[in-house]
C-alpha cells in the first residue's frame, strides 16, 4: 500500500510489479518482451496485495496503451493484462475508465480534427473493451477456494476476446457498425450565428458504441468524423425535452421524426431529423440498443441476431404524435437486450462465441455450493440478469462521479452571490446509487459508503474563472475493502443499483440531509472557519445517521474548468517517495486526486490544516516558532518537542520532493501546516521545469527548495540537534531516491512520452530526464551523495531567490511573506 507503512510481503510485491514495468518499458521494442511481461503481471495479479501495486502504476499502464501502443507490436498483450485486472476490481475498472475517457475527450474531432484521430479511435476501442470485460467477464463471480484458477482463466480469456475482437470484425478501418445513413443534423454548415438553428445533411453512424457524424459517406470511409459522442454515457431524449421543439424542421415544415441524444458526461446534445417514419424508427431502436448494453466481445450483428432484436423493439407510434407518456425508456429495453446478448454469448452454436464459454459455464456457476447464498441473493441469478446488474452498478458509479463535477460547472455560470444558495438544492437533486462509495480511495482501504450530504454544510469557493466546491459527506465505513466493492454479494439488487430514491438512512443514500433536530445554527462564515473535529462532533450530535456503526465524515473538493491530470501524476510520484523514504526521518502526506475529464476532477480535502498565508495574516502573528509555542507549549515541553519533530520530518521529506520534482510557485498559499505540526505542499501546476510568468518566475524562484530563516528558527537554529536531524532526513531521503532512481525515471519517462501535461510541453522530455538524472545523482555512490548533499542543503538555506519570489507574490497577489 503506497499510502503508508509497507510489510515485507508488500515490499516484495511492489518490487515485483515495478520490475515488470521497467522490463516492459526498457524492452518494449524487443520481440516477445511485452508479451512475457504482461503474462508475468497477470500471474502476479492473483497474489495477495498485487491489486494495490497494480492500481498504483495504472497511470503508466494506461498512458502506454493510449499514447504509445501504436509503436509496440505486442501492445495487445498489455491490454489483455489491464482488462484482466479490471475484471478483478470494479474500482480499478473505474480508474482506468477515467484515464481513457479524459484522453478521449481531449482528442475529439471537434477539438483536434485529424491530429488526434488515432488517439480518439484508440480510446474508443479501449472503452468498449473495458465495458465488455466488466459485463461479460468473471470479475463479479465470488472467489471461493479452489475456483480462483478457473476464474482467472475466465478473466484472461474474456480480455483476450475483447482486445482481439476487432481483428475478426473489422477488416478495414471501421468497427461494428450497427446502423448508418444520412440524417439532418441541427447546427453546423456555416460560420454564422444562425448555423446552430439550421439543419445540415450529414452521414451518421453508430459504430462500436460511438455516435459519429461526417460531412459525407466518403468521409466515413476514410474515418474523418466531424463530431462524435460516446453512447455508453449517453441517453436518448424524448421529444418533449426541447422547449424549441416547435421550431421548423429541415425543409421549413413541422418538426417531425426528431431524435436527440445527450451525453451524461459532457452535457453535449446532438439533434437529428429523419426523412420518414421508417428511418426514424430504425434509428431510435438502434440508438436504444447501443446505449443500454455493450455487445458481447467477439460477436457481430448477425451473431446476436440484431435484425430480430430491432423488430422486437421497433417503435409502433408515429413520431409526430409521440408524447412523453408513450416514451419507451432504457430500463424497459435493457432487459430484452441483455437477455438476447447473454443467450448469444453463452450459446456454443453462435459462430463468434468463444468455445470456452460453454465449457467453463458449469464451473463458474458452481462457485456457490449447495445451500450457499450471498447478501444480495445473487445465488441462482440468470446470467443476463447478473450481467445487467453489473453494468448498471459500473455505469451508475461512473455517472454519479461525473454529476458532481457537472454541478460545479453549472454553478460556475451563476452570479457569484447566487452560487452558495444553489449548492444544496443541486446536491439534493443528485441521483446517488445505493452502493455509492467515497471515490477518493485506494483498493486496499475500507469502503466508505456515502450516506448523505448534510444540509448547508458544503461550501462554494469563488475564483475568477472557476467555482470549486468543498463537499462535506456523511459516510459509513464497511467491513470490506474498496477492491471488493463489486463482488456479487455486494451488488445492489434491481433498480436500487441506479438510484437510492426513498431509501432509509440505513440503506440507500438519500441525500436531503441534515434532518436531525437540535442542530446548531451557524453562519456559513463560521462553518468555513470551524475545525474539522468540531464539525464532526457537531454533526454527530445532530445527524439521524450517526448511530450507524462506522459512521463518519469525509470531504472532497470538486473542480471544473481545471485540468488536474498533471497533479494526479505529481501526487503519484510523491506517494512513491513516501514508500521509499526513511519513515523515522521523513514524513509525506500524499492525498487522492481523481481526474474525471480533461478539465474536471476531484481532490481529497486535508482536514485540520491551514495554509501559511492565512496563518501569517492572523492578528498578532510574529513567527512560526511562536505559533508552535502558543499551540503546543514552551520549547522544553513534550508537546512542543513532538510538534517540532513532526515539522522537521515533514520539512525534510518535502524538501527532497521539491528538489527532485522542481516544484515551483511555492508561495505561502501553497504551503500548509496541520494541527499536529506537519508541513506539506499543495497545488502542483508548476513542476519539472515549468515555471510561472512564462518561465520568468523560475529565474527568481531558483532555490533548490524553500528553507527560510523562519523554518530554521523553528528547528532551533543551524547546528542544533533538531536541525542536524532535519539535514540527516534530507540526505537519507536523497539516498533512498537515488537507490530507486530507475523506477522514478521510468515513471516520468512513460508519463512524459506523447504527454499533454504542461510541464512536458514547456520543457521537452529529454531535457526533463537529463536534469532529473543529475538531481538523482545517477552514476554516484550512496557515500558520495552523503558527502556532497549537505552543500545543497546549505545552498537552499535562506536563498535569496526564495525571499524575492515571496516578495513578488506579496506585491502581485497579496500573499503573506
Amino acid at each position: 500500500d503506497k499510502g503508508g507503512a509497507i510489510s515485507s510481503a508488500g515490499l516484495r510485491m511492489a518490487a515485483a510489479v515495478e520490475a515488470e514495468l521497467l522490463n516492459l518499458w526498457k524492452d518494449r521494442r524487443v520481440a516477445g518482451a511485452v508479451s512475457a511481461s504482461a503474462n508475468r503481471l497477470i500471474d502476479l495479479a492473483q497474489q495477495p496485495g498485487a491489486l494495490e501495486e497494480i492500481e498504483f502504476l495504472l497511470p503508466q499502464f494506461a498512458h502506454f496503451l493510449i499514447h504509445i501502443s501504436n509503436e509496440v507490436p505486442e501492445a495487445e498483450d498489455l491490454e489483455k493484462f489491464v482488462l484482466t485486472v479490471c475484471q478483478m476490481s470494479t474500482h480499478i475498472a473505474l480508474q482506468f475508465f477515467w484515464f481513457v475517457y479524459a484522453a478521449l475527450e481531449e482528442s475529439t474531432p471537434k477539438r483536434t480534427g485529424q491530429i488526434g484521430a488515432a488517439t480518439y479511435s484508440r480510446c474508443a476501442s479501449l472503452l468498449l473493451h473495458l465495458e465488455q470485460c466488466v459485463v461479460y467477464g468473471a470479475g463479479a463471480v465470488p472467489k471461493r477456494s479452489g475456483s480462483v484458477d478457473l476464474l482467472m482463466q475466465r478473466c484472461v480469456e474474456v480480455a483476450v476476446q475483447s482486445s482481439i475482437s476487432h481483428d475478426r470484425l473489422t477488416p478495414g478501418n471501421g468497427g461494428v457498425t450497427m446502423i448508418g445513413g444520412y440524417l439532418y443534423k441541427r447546427g453546423g454548415g456555416t460560420s454564422t450565428k444562425w448555423s446552430r438553428r439550421g439543419w445540415t445533411r450529414r452521414w451518421v453512424e453508430v459504430r462500436d458504441r460511438m455516435l459519429l457524424y461526417y460531412p459525407t459517406e466518403r468521409d466515413a470511409k476514410f474515418s474523418r468524423p466531424r463530431g462524435s459522442m460516446l453512447l455508453s454515457t449517453a441517453e436518448l431524449l424524448p421529444t418533449g425535452w426541447n422547449p424549441n421543439s416547435h421550431l421548423h424542421g429541415p425543409h421549413g415544415g413541422k418538426l417531425k421524426y426528431y431524435v436527440a441524444v445527450r451525453c451524461r458526461q459532457s452535457g453535449l446534445i446532438m439533434e437529428f431529423c429523419a426523412t420518414d417514419a421508417a428511418i426514424y424508427s430504425r434509428w431510435v431502436t438502434m440508438l436504444n440498443i447501443a446505449i443500454v448494453m455493450p455487445m458481447p466481445p467477439g460477436l457481430n450483428s448477425s451473431d446476436v441476431h440484431l435484425d430480430q432484436l430491432e423488430l422486437q423493439l421497433q417503435p409502433t407510434r408515429d413520431s409526430a404524435s409521440e408524447t412523453e407518456e408513450n416514451w419507451v425508456g432504457p430500463d424497459s429495453i435493457r432487459r430484452t437486450v441483455s437477455l438476447k446478448y447473454s443467450d448469444a454469448y453463452s450459446n456454443p452454436s453462435t459462430p463468434g462465441a468463444p468455445p470456452r464459454v460453454a465449457a467453463n459455464a458449469e464451473g463458474l456457476h458452481s462457485t456457490f455450493e449447495e445451500g450457499e447464498s450471498d447478501a444480495s441473493g445473487a445465488r441462482g441469478l440468470p446470467a443476463y440478469e447478473l450481467q445487467e446488474r453489473i453494468y448498471m452498478y459500473f455505469s451508475s458509479q461512473r455517472d454519479f462521479l461525473r454529476s458532481l463535477t457537472d454541478l460545479a460547472e453549472r454553478l460556475r455560470f451563476l452570479r457569484v452571490e447566487d452560487r452558495q444558495a444553489a449548492l444544496q438544492p443541486g446536491l439534493d437533486a443528485l441521483n446517488v446509487p445505493e452502493k455509492a462509495y467515497f471515490p477518493l480511495s485506494s483498493s486496499a482501504e475500507p469502503l466508505r459508503k456515502i450516506l448523505a450530504f448534510p444540509d448547508q454544510e458544503s461550501i462554494v469557493f469563488n475564483t475568477k474563472a472557476r467555482c470549486p466546491l468543498l463537499l462535506v459527506i456523511e459516510v459509513q465505513q464497511q467491513d470490506y475493502t474498496v477492491s471488493d466493492c463489486c463482488s456479487v454479494r455486494d451488488l445492489p439488487s434491481g433498480d436500487a443499483a441506479v438510484a437510492g430514491e426513498g431509501a432509509s438512512p440505513t440503506g440507500g443514500a438519500k441525500v436531503n440531509a441534515n434532518e436531525g433536530s437540535g442542530a446548531q445554527v451557524m453562519t456559513m462564515s463560521q462553518k468555513k472557519k470551524e475545525l474539522w473535529d468540531e464539525k464532526e462532533q457537531r454533526l454527530r450530535a445532530s445527524s439521524p445517521r450517526s448511530p450507524l456503526p462506522g459512521w463518519g465524515l469525509a470531504s472532497l473538493i470538486i473542480k471544473s474548468n481545471d485540468d488536474v491530470r498533471q497533479e494526479v501524476f505529481i501526487m503519484q510520484l510523491i506517494r512513491y517517495m513516501q514508500s521509499i523514504f526513511p519513515t523515522d526521518l521523513t514524513w509525506l502526506r500524499p492525498y487522492h486526486i481523481q481526474a474525471t475529464g480533461p478539465d474536471t476532477g476531484l481532490i481529497e480535502t486535508i482536514t485540520s490544516a491551514e495554509d501559511l498565508d492565512r496563518l501569517k495574516k492572523h492578528e498578532g502573528y510574529t513567527s512560526l516558532r511562536n505559533v508552535f509555542i502558543e499551540r503546543y507549549g514552551p520549547p522544553e515541553s513534550e508537546g512542543f518537542k513532538l510538534a517540532q519533530d513532526k515539522f522537521a520530518k515533514s520539512l525534510a521529506g518535502y524538501s527532497i520532493v521539491m528538489w527532485l520534482l522542481l516544484l515551483r510557485d511555492r508561495h505561502n498559499g501553497n504551503l500548509m501546516i496541520d494541527s499536529e505540526g506537519h508541513f506539506f505542499h499543495i497545488d502542483f501546476g508548476f513542476c519539472l521545469g515549468h515555471s510561472t510568468g512564462k518561465q520568468i518566475g523560475g529565474l527568481i524562484e531558483s532555490a533548490p527548495w524553500k528553507l527560510t530563516a523562519e523554518y530554521v528558527a523553528l528547528l532551533d537554529g543551524v547546528g542544533s540537534e533538531v536541525y542536524q536531524r532535519y539535514c540527516k532526513g534530507c540526505t537519507e531521503a536523497m539516498v533512498a531516491a537515488h537507490q530507486h532512481a530507475d523506477v522514478l525515471l521510468t515513471m516520468v519517462e512513460i508519463a512524459g512520452t506523447r504527454s499533454t501535461f504542461p510541464c512536458f510541453h514547456q520543457t521537452c522530455l529529454s531535457k526533463v530526464m537529463s536534469r532529473m538524472r543529475k538531481r538523482l545523482y545517477v552514476g554516484k555512490t550512496d557515500e558520495q551523495i552523503r558527502s556532497e548533499f549537505p552543500k545543497v542543503i546549505e545552498h537552499a538555506r535562506e536563498h535569496k531567490g526564495t525571499y524575492y519570489y515571496d516578495y513578488f507574490q506579496k506585491k502581485q497577489q497579496g500573499y503573506a511573506m
